[in-house]
């Protein structure tokens, strides 16, 4: 249950990630405060070199595009499967894989209403 005893948003965490194809698509307030719209950013301003600068600084500013979701299905983490979504940027659509069968083509709305385990990202 969310806030005072409300049931929770029906929105998937992933639904941040994905470009918006209607009028219908929300992004819930907790996206909105971790800025998690994939869309292509400014340039970031180059900054002064930092004493707290370490190896990896360089990969903190985006853009970054969302390219995989791994799914997982089941009570726990030891019981359960596995799924994953994956972009195909030559085809520019999201496929499924899931064991033995793949879904070539799966639409937006099921990635929405997928529970993301992990997410991978490109950056751009």
């Amino acid at each position: 249950r969310g806030r005072r005893g409300q049931p929770r948003s029906p929105v998937s965490p992933v639904a941040s990630h994905l470009r918006p194809r209607g009028p219908e698509f929300a992004i819930p307030p907790s996206a909105k405060r971790m800025r998690l719209d994939p869309s292509p950013a400014p340039p970031t301003p180059k900054r002064s070199p930092s004493p707290h600068e370490t190896p990896n600084s360089a990969y903190a500013d985006g853009p970054y595009k969302l390219r995989a979701i791994i799914v997982h299905h089941g009570r726990g983490l030891q019981v359960g499967h596995y799924t994953a979504y994956c972009w195909n940027p030559a085809k520019e659509h999201w496929a499924h894989f899931n064991d033995a069968k793949l879904s070539p083509a799966v639409p937006t709305s099921e990635l929405l209403n997928c529970q993301a385990y992990i997410l991978f990202y490109d950056r751009t």
